[in-house]
């Protein structure tokens, strides 16, 4: 709700399959941003777009093409604002490469000796893929619960959890994605992974 109307907020992605050394995933794509949140009047459908990635190239091209179009994150109202979320289709890509990128030492890499999986789950009589999930929490370290999306990861092959990943959706900490892993010596540590939106 804003100003008594009822808006969707949609949200639009550049993608590519011709984008220089990068690895496509399952659908062929090898390049994607979250670069846009269209805001659509439910009533009247006005449409505005505003522009959460600046510093993705295609964007930019789109902006010069349509001159006038876009506008800055910075004049989407704040009470829509508020509700912006980090998408899921999105994220579970972002997750399906890290289930191997995650790996820092060549060696492992190199002989894939630590790939991870998402973990598989019972629904309706049906075993499933897990998708990504809204929760609130607070996180380690932080005063305040906060809104973030997150996956767990098991080992290929593997039921048990070994870490979860998460992206937060609230204010300025939108976007930043992280580790959360589980180790044999320690209950647990965090590895900010670096990511654009």
């Amino acid at each position: 709700m804003h100003n008594g109307g009822l808006y969707w907020i949609v949200d639009c992605y550049t993608t590519s399959n011709h984008f220089p050394y990068s690895q496509r995933n399952l659908e062929q794509i090898n390049y994607i941003r979250n670069s846009v949140k269209a805001v659509v009047n439910a009533y009247t459908g006005a449409t505005e777009f505003y522009v959460a990635d600046p510093e993705d190239p295609v964007i930019r091209t789109w902006e010069r093409i349509y001159p006038g179009v876009f506008k800055s994150m910075s004049e989407m109202p704040s009470e829509l604002r508020r509700h912006i979320r980090y998408p899921q289709d999105f994220f579970l890509i972002q997750a399906e490469m890290y289930n191997t990128y995650h790996m820092t030492d060549p060696g492992v890499f190199y002989n894939r000796e630590d790939l991870w999986a998402m973990p598989r789950e019972n629904y309706a009589d049906h075993t499933i893929t897990m998708d990504p999930y809204y929760v609130i929490m607070r996180l380690p370290g932080q005063k305040n619960a906060e809104y973030i999306l997150m996956l767990p990861m098991v080992p290929k092959g593997r039921d048990n959890m070994i870490a979860w990943l998460a992206a937060r959706c609230d204010g300025a900490d939108y976007g930043h994605l992280f580790e959360f892993a589980f180790s044999r010596r320690t209950s647990y540590f965090t590895v900010p992974i670096k990511s654009k939106r």
